[in-house]
């Protein structure tokens, strides 16, 4: 079997995983950010296929997706004109059709974002309860993960094939913990 055959099967495994998340989220403060995360390769695949084109500009709406999705309602009513802001932009980025080096930059900013919400609610949680809730340490963990993912696509520092494998385990792992556990979990408050 090939290391491309092998990507394969991981790609579908991954996409038919994290389609459990959601279902386990469901009416959680969580459900619009896994189930958006859920959407998102099957979703940029069909495009692809359907289309023969690139599927970047899908990956930047989602992202964008999933940062809405965590920030509260008084953050996005509060900064309402920046995210208007910012979806114009998107949108121009998409009309324009840049090079994917820059979709590619664009894509590790909207991870950093998500990390630093999860940092932050991490954070906000041990000053609150003097408590570690291993739900935000892991989502601060995949998202780590992907941007070490995107930084690989934006300069290569490793065998893209390889690190793609290597990755798909830690996302298929991760994707069995968000299906088993919640965030309110007391199991998971340290």
């Amino acid at each position: 079997m090939s290391l491309v055959d092998l990507s394969k099967i991981f790609f579908f495994g991954s996409v038919i995983l994290w389609l459990l998340p959601p279902i386990r989220h469901n009416k959680g403060s969580f459900f619009l950010f896994f189930l958006i995360l859920a959407l998102l390769d099957p979703v940029s695949y069909i495009y692809a296929k359907f289309f023969q084109s690139s599927n970047l500009w899908i990956y930047i709406l989602f992202y964008f997706l999933l940062i809405v999705s965590v920030v509260s309602k008084e953050v996005l009513v509060r900064y309402k004109y920046s995210f208007i802001l910012i979806t114009v932009l998107l949108l121009l980025s998409f009309i324009y059709n840049l090079p994917p080096n820059y979709y590619f930059i664009i894509i590790v900013l909207e991870h950093l974002t998500l990390l630093l919400i999860f940092i932050k609610n991490l954070i906000t949680t041990f000053a609150n309860d003097r408590k570690i809730n291993l739900f935000y340490l892991m989502l601060v963990i995949y998202e780590l993960l992907s941007i070490f993912k995107f930084f690989n696509l934006l300069i290569g520092f490793a065998d893209a094939i390889a690190f793609f494998i290597i990755t798909s385990i830690f996302q298929i792992a991760f994707g069995l913990f968000f299906s088993i556990f919640r965030e309110d979990n007391p199991r998971l408050i340290l």
